[in-house]
């Protein structure tokens, strides 16, 4: 019988992958390989051939089929999305990868084409992904928003709904919208994956549609749930008046 083309291919992925690590984990290895990609990414032509290539890569629907075929058999792959987590909370344990990142992050974002580019790139995947039944099934809310969403039914029954995606507001996706025609949003943000998040940044862009938004942190609905009912019964008082 012979062997299945696709678990051959699975092991000389594995063999190629320790053989990387095992070079990587040589400092002066590491070292003269990081010298060399810099070198190589500071030369602009080289920058501009490589951004051709990809370009004219993406332009290829057989290409992108197989990438994505790829990208969904490895996310499918516990070990490996295990490996990435693990690997991601390791990097942004290192304060000096965050101070970079975050340099990285502001640097890019002054650019104004950056920005326009960027917003017209995901407002058109935002269009082509709501044309389908996906968000449908995938905008579901986690265990915190679940916890959430229980304590408003509770305190304000028939007010607040978990957001499906329905409601988007300049690109953003609000976690729980008023449904009694109140412009009140609620953001809960995550400790861990909202760490980094400019808040005051979006409840700004959501000020200037004319929404409220208030945003309760895990941590701080955690020690006391109680603590979003006070901060809705206020946006709701101040609204009123």
């Amino acid at each position: 019988m012979p062997p299945d083309p696709v678990t051959a291919r699975a092991r000389i992925s594995e063999r190629n992958r320790q053989r990387v690590l095992k070079c990587w984990a040589d400092p002066a290895y590491r070292r003269r390989m990081l010298s060399m990609l810099k070198r190589t990414h500071a030369d602009p032509a080289y920058r501009r051939r490589m951004s051709r290539a990809i370009k004219a890569k993406w332009h290829d629907p057989l290409y992108r089929r197989r990438l994505s075929r790829i990208s969904k058999a490895r996310w499918a792959d516990p070990r490996y999305r295990r490996r990435i987590s693990l690997r991601r909370k390791t990097m942004w344990t290192d304060p000096e990868y965050r101070r970079r990142a975050g340099q990285l992050r502001k640097k890019v974002w002054a650019d104004p084409t950056y920005r326009r580019r960027l917003l017209k790139v995901r407002i058109e995947a935002w269009r082509r992904w709501r044309a389908t039944d996906a968000w449908k099934y995938i905008a579901k809310p986690n265990k915190l928003e679940r916890s959430v969403q229980k304590a408003l039914n509770r305190w304000f029954p028939g007010e607040w709904r978990y957001n499906k995606g329905v409601v988007v507001l300049d690109s953003l996706v609000p976690d729980f919208v008023n449904v009694n025609g109140r412009k009140t949003l609620i953001e809960v943000h995550g400790d861990y994956w909202h760490r980094n998040d400019p808040v005051t940044r979006k409840t700004r862009r959501y000020a200037r549609l004319g929404f409220k938004c208030i945003v309760v942190w895990e941590r701080e609905f955690k020690k006391n749930p109680d603590i979003l009912r006070k901060r809705v019964v206020a946006a709701l008082q101040r609204g009123a008046k």
